[in-house]
């Protein structure tokens, strides 16, 4: 796990540099993702799940009034922070005063679960859907949703993120959290090229 973590959010109202390109497009240069092995990508996958969930431990502590190490790891922070942070068999909840005032859930801690995203954050009674796209390279390149995803991030609008990870499983590795896609895509910050017709 990286000892150093950089974040870039693109705000819903588009204030970024430039744009994500969410699936195939050669107009600004992003790249096809390299051919991977089945396993190549699960274990890219789950490092970059991991370190998505390092990033949200992280926030959640910082909001809590932690002032967090930039070169902290995973297992130094859950360690430090045991107090507070809770590991389940679903992922982690975090308690203040007594009370579990944060729960992540992990689907895919325990293996692939099917679902149309990755991590659930639940406080305040709230739900926070996240879905991980995560590569080992460092530029932009391209990412495939799934029609169920696609469904999933318009019908959760504001509670659906996707965390861009970029050099997964490195020590140079960087998260890139972008809210509500959807509104994005509708708004011309997301470019999406669909490469299959359904009649």
């Amino acid at each position: 796990m990286p000892k150093q973590e950089a974040k870039k959010e693109i705000n819903e109202d588009g204030a970024s540099a430039g744009k994500v390109h969410a699936t195939r497009t050669s107009k600004s240069g992003a790249q096809p993702t390299e051919i991977l092995s089945e396993k190549a990508r699960r274990d890219i996958g789950r490092e970059g799940e991991k370190y998505a969930l390092y990033c949200i431990l992280k926030e959640k502590l910082e909001c809590f009034g932690f002032k967090i190490e930039d070169d902290i790891t995973f297992e130094d922070l859950l360690g430090k922070y045991s107090s507070i942070i809770l590991e389940t068999d679903q992922g982690f909840k975090l308690q203040k005063n007594g009370n579990i005032v944060v729960e992540i859930i992990w689907l895919n801690k325990n293996g692939e679960s099917g679902e149309h995203y990755d991590i659930k954050v639940i406080e305040n009674g709230e739900e926070i859907f996240i879905e991980v796209k995560s590569t080992k390279e460092y530029g932009k390149a391209w990412f495939t949703m799934s029609k169920d995803q696609w469904k999933l991030m318009k019908e959760k609008g504001d509670k659906f993120y996707i965390y861009r990870v970029y050099g997964a499983g490195t020590e140079e590795v960087k998260l890139e959290k972008i809210p509500n896609p959807a509104k994005l895509w509708r708004e011309g910050f997301i470019e999406a090229y669909p490469i299959g017709i359904e009649l």
